[in-house]
């Protein structure tokens, strides 16, 4: 649900008007009816303050996938062979020759990591 959809929602079941909303949270009615009306959006720290003010958890009022998601890019965890991690999206390693204490070569080369083709 759109934030401005859940603050409507949240302040009706609270039973505040825009103007009694307005003074618990230190703004003008003018502010809570744009964010209402999706013309503005509260910073995080307004929406944290608005949610304890309507008694809601934050992520009530945050526009949040309605499935998990990767907290780095957004993407639902859904989608078929999404790769996951810290180095999801970085080129595979290159497979070096690896050489013993004395400088010789052996013959097996390096294992490359076991998420990659």
């Amino acid at each position: 649900m759109a934030t401005k959809d859940a603050l409507v929602q949240a302040r009706k079941e609270a039973g505040l008007t825009q103007e009694e909303l307005a003074r618990k949270v230190y703004v003008t009615r003018q502010a809570i009816s744009r964010w209402e009306t999706g013309e503005t959006t509260p910073s995080i720290d307004m929406t944290k303050l608005l949610a304890s003010a309507l008694g809601v958890p934050v992520t009530q009022l945050l526009d949040l996938p309605a499935e998990p998601a990767c907290q780095c890019c957004g993407t639902p965890f859904s989608v078929p062979h999404m790769e996951r991690g810290a180095d999801a999206g970085t080129t595979p390693m290159v497979t070096r020759t690896p050489r013993t204490a004395n400088g010789a070569t052996t013959r097996a080369p390096l294992p490359t990591r076991p998420w990659t083709t």
